[in-house]
């Protein structure tokens, strides 16, 4: 299924931007992803750990999308 996601890079001062994609995707996939669109390489902790803002939870990146219970509207920002 896919979801919509709002990305949030502040810490590399980028605005926030939302994104449509597959909830089957791994959250490593996500963060390679999004550093494509940026067309630079994101500085990312070991593990591509993101944080779910509206959820007020922490993943990291061999789990999926649809693992972790991110659904469409929620604001991920990478860590």
């Amino acid at each position: 299924m896919y979801i919509e996601l709002t990305i949030d890079v502040k810490h590399q001062t980028r605005p926030t931007f939302d994104i449509r994609l597959s909830n089957q995707h791994s959250i490593k996939k996500l963060v390679d992803i999004v550093s494509q669109i940026l067309n630079e390489e994101i500085q990312i902790s070991d593990g591509y750990w993101i944080r779910v803002q509206n959820k007020q939870r922490v993943y990291t990146g061999n789990q999926t999308l649809k693992e972790c219970g991110i659904t469409t509207g929620d604001r991920v920002e990478i860590l």
